[in-house]
């Protein structure tokens, strides 16, 4: 997920909403999150659904440790920002996937990690339930989108 969208790092502001880069938005919210604050903003994309659509307000907070199943925001071993899930975890490196792609994986150093979602509240174990039926994704995927999509309109 591509986060090129808005942000507000305390409280929403009362007037138009500041537009940033996703790596705008890595450096400026990697500060904030480390002195112990939450991170607000609008996600941009749909790799992340079902669990995060597009334009869905996101809450980061920093950890002290990542486990496999969390939604974290990082930088990529090829400097791209993504909201995605950790599939595992090893000494210093992570392998993350979107919830929408079918194979694609991206690899970032562990400490390339900023922070945690925290809302909206997404299990580990959903994740994890998710990721272990990737070949049903796409048709579920069909499913879901057709039914978001009839709602929207």
């Amino acid at each position: 997920m591509i986060l090129h969208s808005h942000v507000w790092l305390s409280s929403p502001p009362r007037t138009n909403d500041l537009k940033i880069t996703a790596e705008e938005l890595y450096s400026t919210a990697r500060p904030v999150l480390d002195a112990g604050r939450a991170v607000s903003f609008r996600a941009a994309g749909n790799s992340m659904c079902p669990f995060i659509r597009d334009g869905e307000q996101v809450q980061l907070r920093a950890s002290s440790a990542y486990r496999k199943g969390d939604v974290v925001l990082c930088m990529t071993d090829e400097r791209k920002v993504v909201l995605h899930y950790i599939v595992s975890v090893g000494s210093d490196v992570c392998v993350l996937m979107g919830a929408s792609n079918l194979k694609k994986m991206e690899r970032c150093r562990y400490d390339a990690i900023i922070g945690r979602v925290e809302s909206p509240a997404i299990g580990r174990m959903q994740v994890r339930i998710w990721h272990s039926i990737r070949l049903l994704r796409r048709y579920l995927l069909w499913i879901y989108r057709k039914y978001y999509d009839s709602k929207t309109a």
